[in-house]
């Protein structure tokens, strides 16, 4: 299974993302790959009463996730080429939906691809594809992620302390040090067990069995001075 979205499920999950910044939550994106190539999606979080409300002031509107139109993303995600859609639920706090998709390889970008011959998943995800996701979203969810003055989005170079600094300017520093320590969690369930893992150039990798998870840095998402890669080897 995966836990983070890197297509346009990143459309309906950009505002728990960003609000999942601010609280020592992870988002989880868990994708089970199934023999025929197809892939399985499950994705989940739940944002802390400190976040949620810390969103909402700065804002100046609802919380987060009160502002999600579910129904809306089930639409694009099956307008993406996801089936099976489960129903997205959420409450003021948490986040939870399934989906498969028959060919993933022809998700956004090849971001994720798959190899039954070889035995191998890979993904790659960089500035100029994050900001082709971004630009699918809509203008309420541009807002909150607007909050998060991420240089992979603003164009900036800046170091994770010069980032780290910028966001204590406005969130203070204990928020500030919490978005910059908070990880994705992205598992990868293969078809038999994991022969070999990859991720660079920040991030940990744990195997078991079938599984393997990864541990990813938000900041390296959203400071995203080089390429996310990862591999999966069965």
């Amino acid at each position: 299974m995966i836990d983070f979205r890197l297509v346009h499920p990143f459309e309906c999950l950009s505002v728990l993302l960003a609000g999942l910044l601010v609280t020592s939550c992870a988002p989880r994106l868990a994708i089970d790959i199934q023999n025929d190539g197809a892939l399985d999606l499950t994705v989940s979080g739940e944002l802390s009463e400190r976040a949620n409300q810390a969103f909402q002031n700065a804002a100046g509107g609802a919380a987060p996730l009160e502002t999600l139109d579910t129904k809306e993303c089930t639409r694009r995600l099956e307008a993406a080429g996801f089936t099976s859609v489960s129903t997205i639920s959420t409450s003021a706090r948490s986040l939870r939906f399934t989906a498969r998709h028959l060919s993933p390889n022809t998700l956004f970008g090849q971001i994720y691809t798959v190899s039954l011959d070889q035995k191998k998943a890979e993904m790659k995800l960089d500035r100029q594809s994050l900001s082709q996701i971004i630009a699918l979203m809509g203008s309420e969810t541009m807002d909150y992620l607007d909050l998060l003055m991420a240089p992979a989005l603003t164009g900036e170079i800046l170091t994770q302390e010069e980032y780290t600094d910028q966001l204590a300017s406005f969130w203070g520093n204990n928020l500030a040090m919490e978005m910059s320590t908070s990880n994705l969690i992205l598992t990868l369930a293969c078809p038999e067990p994991v022969q070999s893992t990859r991720i660079e150039p920040s991030g940990t990798v744990e195997t078991t069995g079938k599984t393997a998870r990864f541990s990813i840095p938000l900041s390296a998402i959203l400071i995203m001075d080089q390429p996310l890669r990862l591999s999966v080897q069965w």
